[in-house]
């Protein structure tokens, strides 16, 4: 399961009504939970927050089934990595081709002693 979820957005505008009708502003939701309020205001605007966080607000909030409200953000690896089909397919490696060895004669430096 990811690290991070959202709100869907057709909730989001419930999310707000609950939360204004809750609490006084989104700092006070946030320091009940011990969070940052940007952590709130991220959850209340749609944008991921962490699962857990996620589901700590959705409980402060009494909503029963986080999974209910959650969208799961796409991963961002996963759109970067071209799918494999995009790859050519390689070529056999090429059995059929051998180079003969060739020889060669070695040269003795003039000069030199070479005994046989």
């Amino acid at each position: 399961m990811p690290r991070s979820v959202k709100l869907r957005v057709e909730v989001i505008a419930k999310i707000q009504t609950i939360v204004h009708n809750n609490f006084y502003c989104q700092n006070d939701l946030a320091d009940e939970l011990e969070f940052a309020q940007s952590t709130i205001s991220n959850f209340i605007n749609g944008r991921a927050v962490d699962r857990r966080k996620f589901q700590d607000i959705c409980e402060k909030l009494g909503i029963e089934d986080w999974r209910e409200l959650a969208e799961v953000p796409p991963q961002k690896l996963a759109a970067t990595v071209p799918k494999l089909e995009n790859f050519p397919t390689p070529a056999p490696p090429n059995t059929a081709k051998t180079i003969a060895p060739t020889s060669f004669a070695l040269e003795t430096p003039e000069g030199s002693a070479v005994s046989r």
